[in-house]
């Protein structure tokens, strides 16, 4: 039996021509999936699945079980990602509501691709919206909701992590950070004198928070201005200043799915405001900021070189996460089987 493929909301890789076709195929599609939903959930549908916005790593949609008082998500995974994945993303999560954060919980988990197409899991839906890239008042509530999060006791987190037996090299700094170095010295030796560099400019020893890993405004979701959910979490107990500059990278280098009217200074001075409600909220220096960006500065350079993620490729991104680090550090990287490139001239 070969694995379904559902859509998500956005996907223009079927080349299907004409109103009626789309809509014959979308109804059959849909159709097939409210079959399988209430196959696995052994229950009624009381609200059908409607496709929800999700991002390119899932199929997002929103339903209610006959059984249950309120709607539900369905998130289906890539095929690549393993059920264990999803059941150490459920621990997290209760660890992170125990914490008093507020993120949505996983429910049930289907660990048969040959259900959903991937494995899937049954989260709870959170009745909000995502912050709007490019909207300033938005981006200054970014920046508090992020100084909130960090300034959270991290000790429950960490006992119920550890009462569940998940390994430290998985989730805790100094053990993730330095795994991540040592990895970066063995495979790619070109990059030694930025990693001496930060050997030298890095303090590991520096109070822990708890670090979403991908805080950007489409996963913090609001209603009147107030957070009531924050999703997708890569997750990981480090120093805040490294989870900050994996926000500003994305938001001043990777965010090139920015809306229209959003220019390029534009997304900038959005990522400003961030930065400085951040700061404000938490006391961190900008200058500290920059210096550990240069973290993941490198850490999404190595995606540009060796990963296919859409994001991350071509010689523009390449050029400004260059420029980010040689700034930084006032070192010179040679990268090995690629032309020099030149970063854009910043404003």
């Amino acid at each position: 039996m070969s694995a379904l493929v559902f859509p998500r909301m956005g996907d223009g890789n079927q080349a299907l021509h004409g109103k009626a076709e789309i809509v014959a195929v979308l109804c059959c599609l849909m159709e097939t999936l409210s079959g399988c939903l209430k196959g696995f959930l052994q229950d009624e549908l009381k609200e059908e699945p409607t496709p929800l916005v999700g991002g390119p790593e899932a199929s997002v949609y929103r339903f209610q079980a006959a059984s249950s008082d309120a709607p539900q998500v369905l998130r289906i995974l890539r095929s690549r990602q393993s059920a264990l994945s999803l059941k150490r993303m459920k621990i997290i999560l209760e660890a992170l509501a125990f914490a008093g954060v507020k993120t949505p919980q996983l429910q049930r988990i289907c660990d048969d691709e040959e259900v959903f197409g991937g494995v899937a899991a049954v989260m709870d839906f959170v009745d909000g919206s995502p912050l709007e890239f490019g909207n300033i008042r938005h981006g200054q509530l970014l920046g508090e909701f992020h100084a909130e999060l960090h300034s959270r006791d991290v000790s429950p987190v960490i006992e119920a992590l550890e009462a569940h037996g998940l390994p430290r090299d998985q989730w805790l700094s100094p053990y993730t950070i330095d795994q991540a170095l040592f990895r970066w010295r063995q495979d790619h030796p070109w990059l030694l004198p930025v990693i001496s560099w930060m050997d030298d400019h890095f303090d590991l020893d520096q109070g822990l928070s708890i670090c979403h890993g991908d805080f950007h405004p489409g996963k913090i979701l609001v209603r009147n201005h107030d957070l009531v959910g924050i999703l997708d979490w890569s997750f990981g107990i480090a120093p805040a200043v490294f989870d900050v500059g994996f926000t500003l990278t994305w938001m001043e280098i990777l965010s090139r799915d920015r809306p229209p009217q959003c220019s390029e200074e534009f997304c900038r001075a959005h990522a400003e405001v961030y930065r400085d409600a951040y700061c404000q909220a938490s006391g961190l220096q900008r200058s500290e900021i920059s210096r550990y960006q240069v973290f993941s500065a490198v850490h999404f350079l190595l995606g540009s070189l060796y990963t296919e993620i859409a994001a991350l490729q071509g010689p523009a991104v390449m050029g400004e996460l260059l420029w980010l680090i040689e700034t930084s550090t006032g070192l010179e990287l040679r990268v090995p089987g690629q032309e020099r490139r030149t970063a854009q001239t910043r404003l």
